[in-house]
Order: C-alpha cells, then structure tokens, then sequence
C-alpha cells in the first residue's frame, strides 16, 4: 500500500508549491473509507483527500459521505461529512487547495 499525506484528485492539472508529501491523480477513483482509496487497483492511503467535481466517485459504502442531489454537502471549509475530506469546484481550483493546506 502507498501512502501519502495529501491526495489531490482533478481533471486540471496544477502543480501546488508545498513540502508536503502529495499525490496528484487526475481520474475517477473509489473512496473505500476514511484513509484509502483505490486508483488503478492500487490501495493509497491518505491523511487528506482533495476531490473535485468534475471527477467521479464510486463509494465503497452508499452513505458514505452526505450528499443533496448527488453532491457532497460541505461546510465554509470545503470539508465533507468527513472531516479530512474535502470536495472543491473548478472554479478557482489552486486558491480552494492552497486555503485548505493552510487550515490544516
């Protein structure tokens, strides 16, 4: 199993200037739980998860996370139902990532 502190998930590619240990992946996944996902049947575990709209999520459990109209709900923060989880837009894409690497 792979291991890194921050997965960025999303079909744009940027490049983010920071010392953490990041993974980049720029297609669809499966959220397994808290920690893991699975990208191209590897296993990756993870502190945090950035994940963008236009990628699609296939959950390993239904109510994993909460959703309205089949969109995460998240607060001020980006944050999902799981706290180190966190779902962005497109739209102003490096700004979201760099905020939320800062709140942590």
């Amino acid at each position: 199993m792979n291991y890194f502190y921050l997965i960025i998930i999303t079909k744009e590619q940027i490049k983010i200037s920071s010392n953490l240990d990041l993974l980049y992946i720029n297609d669809n996944f499966t959220l397994l739980d808290d920690h893991h996902i699975l990208y191209n049947n590897e296993t990756y575990e993870f502190e945090y998860l950035i994940y963008s709209n236009l990628i699609d999520v296939v959950y390993n459990k239904e109510y994993m996370i909460l959703k309205e109209d089949n969109i995460p709900i998240t607060n001020f923060y980006y944050q999902t139902s799981i706290d180190n989880i966190y779902y962005i837009t497109e739209d102003n894409l490096i700004n979201k990532i760099n905020e939320i690497i800062e709140n942590e």
